[in-house]
């Protein structure tokens, strides 16, 4: 835990320093740390829902280990990337399912994983 309260990954087990970089999600910049999933850093900015279901309901990660597809994103125009199991990069790009206008996108997307 650092001096925020917050956990966050300090240093890699080789003992190397983990450096800041910066990502942009949903538009705007935000700070990560490399080698962190997009999942943790989207979890560290408070965003806890990523998609919406099919109920339309805004949902979040479930296993957050890469079995329930649960948190698909857009990663740098990639779509259905489990955001658990990407390794934020600097630079990168990523786009959650949250707004209206994806819901069909996101449904599409769930369906196919479970088919």
């Amino acid at each position: 835990m650092n001096k925020n309260g917050e956990f966050r990954l300090v240093e890699r087990l080789d003992g190397a320093a983990v450096r800041p970089i910066t990502v942009s999600i949903d538009g705007r910049p935000v700070p990560a740390l490399a080698g962190e999933s997009v999942l943790s850093v989207l979890l560290s900015q408070g965003e806890k829902g990523i998609c919406k279901n099919s109920h339309g309901l805004v949902s979040g990660a479930y296993c957050g280990m890469g079995i329930c597809f649960c948190c698909l994103v857009r990663v740098d125009g990639r779509e259905k990337q489990r955001a658990c199991m990407t390794a934020v990069a600097d630079g990168m790009t990523v786009e959650t399912r949250r707004s209206l206008s994806d819901l069909d996108a996101c449904l599409v997307a769930e369906h196919e994983v479970a088919a």
